[in-house]
């Protein structure tokens, strides 16, 4: 007897949201090929046979109302900034029958209240790696303002062999972004992140680089940015303690941030241009 697919409801829909645009809404519309999925915004009551909340946890008298027979999957994500936080959500957590980790620093933290298990964000901008790349461009790093304040603290006492290229969303989207809005050095490049200068900048750029800070949530990143720059054929370096470099100590990386750089070490890492050889055995930028 021929069995039904069972069905999937992926939210809360939060547009603009990273989480929600990469992990949430791409991963629905991957998984349409294979059964039913429908999609609920915050405060809607979700219909399905498995309810995959990401980022967003439903208020209490919303989850208590799904049906124990409905499997609950949760990807916090990034949604909790402590293990207090955690802990403090434990009525909810437990009512998860699996819990989705981007970094597996965090299974210790959820692993008291139910199933976890560890994935990675699926590779979003690689490029072509097989495609010939500038060997004079600058140093790449992208993401959301939010977390450049790391990166600026570092660069006051460090310096790049090479210029800097920033991609960030700047507050003010109608004008362009200056370095110095935004504390940076002033021969630093910046510009406002977009799918196309990110495609543009893996072929310009010759390696680059990702500083976390020491907080919670920075420590527990996932290897997702790593992972889509290797997958594209850029080196990288980022401290040496983050969660990209201890996922990938034995299969890929590039360096780690702990020594001062010089031009030779950058461009020992410069030959390596596959996902599959980057191997760097000495750290590469400081």
């Amino acid at each position: 007897m021929k069995t039904s697919r069972p069905t999937f409801a992926f939210g809360p829909v939060v547009p603009g949201w990273g989480s929600w645009e990469w992990v949430g809404a791409e991963t629905a519309t991957f998984l349409r090929r294979f059964a039913p999925v429908k999609l609920f915004g915050p405060g809607d009551e979700p219909t399905g046979d498995v309810i995959v909340f990401i980022k967003h946890p439903p208020p209490d008298s919303l989850w208590a109302e799904i049906e124990r027979s409905r499997r609950i999957v949760y990807a916090p994500i990034d949604h909790y900034g402590s293990p207090r936080e955690i802990d403090a959500d434990w009525r909810w957590l437990r009512r998860c029958d699996l819990i989705l980790v981007h970094c597996e620093r965090l299974r210790r933290w959820f692993s008291p209240y139910s199933r976890v298990e560890y994935i990675d964000h699926h590779v979003r901008h690689i490029g072509d790696p097989r495609r010939n790349r500038a060997h004079d461009g600058p140093i790449l790093w992208v993401g959301v303002r939010s977390n450049l304040p790391p990166l600026v603290e570092w660069l006051r006492g460090n310096h790049l062999p090479r210029r800097l290229r920033v991609l960030t969303n700047p507050e003010d989207s109608a004008r362009a972004p200056t370095a110095a809005e935004f504390g940076l050095p002033s021969e630093c490049e910046v510009q406002t992140w977009t799918p196309e200068t990110h495609a543009s900048a893996l072929l310009e750029c010759v390696a680059a680089i990702d500083i976390k800070g020491t907080d919670f949530r920075s420590r527990n990143k996932p290897p997702a940015k790593a992972i889509d720059f290797l997958a594209a054929g850029l080196p990288l370096a980022m401290n040496a303690d983050s969660s990209g470099i201890n996922r990938g100590r034995n299969r890929f990386l590039g360096g780690s941030c702990e020594e001062r750089p010089t031009e030779g070490r950058l461009t020992s890492l410069l030959q390596f241009s596959s996902f599959a050889h980057v191997r760097v055995p000495r750290p590469v930028l400081a």
